[in-house]
């Protein structure tokens, strides 16, 4: 598979502030990539670079092969949904989704075959008379989504397209966008700063900070073995602390912490040394009650958070640490006294951030 996008050291300074920070990506050409980070880590500024909004201070950016760094957005075959949808409120939904083929000079008879295509593909068959006040916000997210899809975009970007929506309208939205792509095999690349999102949607994702790419991966490499703190966090990980490495060989180190020594997987190619203090992770929902794993800690319960599906309890073991365990089926109380387990592979050890991957 070839790469359809292709960002090479791309940079954004806007006066004294560096928004994007030498980006190095590459999309491949049907994916659905996104671009995952809280306010201001750069995510947006990359999108409107690729779309011609903005040009970078530095690096070139490739699309399908070709350069168009210094290309207006007319010029680039891409297209974008923008989250307040940027809709003509005095067409109608055909006449919406029509526009672009319109300009392209495209038959009457063929604009009207596809735009019919298009209401039926989002879901929308039969509504295109309708004014565009007379449609849901949801339904004026399909239109967006079918007027940029009309003129068949090498790529489509999307800037928090489900940002105005209702939480079950999200969900729902979501999974409609994942087929809309994979039904079409068209490149979509996202931007939210929503790791559900991210997580349920993308075949990659890259998650940003503070202008850096500090990781590029599937959704569930990302999520199980973030790369920094910051990444660990994002995803609403606790359990992160800091332990000194007691004896070390090419598969596992041991750390001394909170006056016990556990045992962590390492990666292969990672040198650590006896000495060191390394940052680690474990996952809440990666523990067990009980010790019937390799790593384990005592503490007492001092707080409960019940979330449907699993409890969330947090675990003073010391003055200094707590551990948060995500626990199905078992029932405990404030103040009861627990032990927590986890297997050395449930373990991360973290890279110091910021790091540009």
């Amino acid at each position: 598979m070839s790469s359809v996008i292709d960002l090479d050291g791309v940079q954004k300074e806007f006066a004294d502030v560096t928004a994007v920070k030498d980006v190095d990506l590459q999309i491949e050409d049907g994916e659905f990539f996104t671009l995952l980070g809280p306010s201001g880590s750069g995510k947006t500024t990359v999108l409107r670079m690729v779309a011609g909004f903005e040009q970078p201070t530095e690096g070139t950016i490739r699309l399908a092969g070709t350069d168009v760094t210094d290309k207006p957005p007319y010029d680039r075959a891409v297209h974008t949904v923008f989250q307040d949808y940027a809709l003509f409120p005095h067409m109608t939904v055909h006449e919406n989704i029509a526009y672009g083929l319109e300009l392209q000079g495209v038959s009457a008879g063929e604009i009207d075959r596809r735009v019919t295509e298009l209401l039926d593909l989002v879901s929308l068959a039969g509504l295109g008379g309708r004014s565009i006040d007379e449609l849901s916000g949801g339904q004026q997210q399909r239109v967006a989504l079918a007027r940029a899809l009309a003129v068949k975009p090498k790529v489509l970007l999307l800037d928090e397209p489900l940002g105005a929506l209702d939480e079950k309208l999200r969900r729902e939205m979501q999974v409609e966008l994942k087929d809309i792509q994979e039904t079409l095999g068209t490149t979509f690349l996202y931007v939210t700063h929503d790791q559900e999102e991210a997580l349920s949607m993308s075949d990659r994702l890259a998650v940003l900070e503070a202008g850096n790419v500090i990781q590029v991966g599937p959704p569930e490499e990302v999520y199980e073995h973030p790369r920094t703190a910051f990444i660990a966090e994002f995803f609403r990980g606790s359990n992160i602390f800091t332990g000194e490495i007691t004896s070390s060989d090419e598969r596992m180190v041991t750390l001394s912490f909170a006056g016990i020594e556990i045992v962590v997987y390492t990666e292969p190619d990672r040198s650590l040394a006896v000495g060191e203090n390394v940052t680690f992770f474990v996952r809440s929902e990666n523990i067990v009650a009980g010790d019937g794993r390799s790593n384990a800690v005592d503490g007492e319960i001092t707080n409960i958070v019940y979330r449907g599906s699993v409890t969330d309890y947090t675990v003073r073991i010391d003055a200094d640490h707590e551990f948060v365990a995500s626990l199905g089926d078992e029932r405990f109380s404030k103040g009861d006294k627990l032990t927590l387990s986890w297997a050395p592979s449930d373990a991360i050890i973290l890279h110091d951030e910021p790091t540009q991957c």
